[in-house]
């Protein structure tokens, strides 16, 4: 005779198939078989990701924590470093070194033209002729930027 691991029922050693038994047969005693079968052992786990020690279930060859952030950074990083080995000749973005620290005047010095439009361009209060709230314009736009998302939307509606 056959007992259920779950509900502790003896049966037939045999399904109606020819089959060996695993559970009793019963609705509840299948699902709980799978459950457990789905189950894996838990483990603590350093995820590089966010440099936090986790105790996760699954695969020793796990990547990342499970945290949607982290699988997010790692296929991020992922498609970089395919990028990369695809094209090597390609310039890798850098973060210019603490531009913010670096004062007004230097920048005005070293960047003339720039400033020099700065200075031509000075910003204006205009209504807007949409909603009509003010806002400040270097351009001449006289659309705010939320009226101005609100056509983007309705082109892309009329586009589709």
């Amino acid at each position: 005779m056959f007992t259920c691991p779950i509900c502790k029922k003896e049966a037939s050693d045999r399904t109606s198939n020819g089959r060996e038994r695993k559970t009793c047969g019963s609705r509840r005693c299948v699902k709980n078989f799978q459950n457990r079968k789905l189950k894996a052992e838990s483990w603590e786990y350093y995820c590089q990701w966010c440099n936090k020690t986790k105790t996760v279930s699954g695969h020793p060859t796990r990547e990342t924590c499970g945290d949607i952030d982290c699988v997010r950074k790692r296929s991020n990083h992922c498609r970089a470093e395919k990028n990369r080995l695809l094209n090597p000749d390609a310039k890798i973005y850098e973060k210019p070194a603490e531009i913010d620290k670096i004062p007004i005047e230097d920048l005005q010095a070293d960047y003339p033209t720039f400033y020099g439009l700065l200075k031509i361009n000075k910003t204006k209060i205009v209504r807007c002729l949409k909603c009509q709230r003010t806002f400040e314009s270097t351009s001449g736009h006289r659309i705010c930027a939320e009226c101005t998302r609100q056509n983007t939307h309705v082109g892309m509606l009329a586009y589709e």
